[in-house]
């Protein structure tokens, strides 16, 4: 029955005919004299705190443009999206990326948003 050595030094506590055990408490037959807790946990789900692109940049070694652009596709956008809103070319978004991946010795654009979702959880 003993795995280790130290399992046989203390006995096992007896099951209890209703299948429980008793853990050495005696019930009292009354539900005020147990101890009820309860936590209740808020979460939005669709909440997402902001990623700090200074602190992105700062902590990934990147310039502004790339971590901006790193924070973007790490909130979901495209580098289309991103192009758009800049009102810069794609390839130029593009080209932010490829030296962003350089610099941080990746080739894969979830490489980068893996990063950047790291670095914001140590804020």
């Amino acid at each position: 029955m003993c795995q280790f050595e130290n399992d046989c030094s203390v006995p096992p506590t007896p099951a209890r005919p209703d299948g429980g055990r008793s853990g050495g408490r005696r019930r009292t037959g009354s539900l005020s004299a147990r101890r009820v807790a309860a936590l209740v946990l808020l979460v939005e789900p669709n909440y997402q705190p902001p990623i700090d692109p200074d602190f992105v940049a700062q902590t990934l070694g990147l310039t502004p443009a790339e971590s901006h652009i790193a924070v973007w596709l790490a909130e979901g956008r495209t580098a289309r999206d991103i192009a758009m809103t800049t009102e810069r070319e794609e390839g130029t978004v593009y080209w932010h990326m490829k030296r962003a991946y350089r610099k941080l010795g990746i080739s894969r654009q979830a490489d980068l948003v893996r990063r950047v979702l790291s670095v914001a959880e140590l804020r």
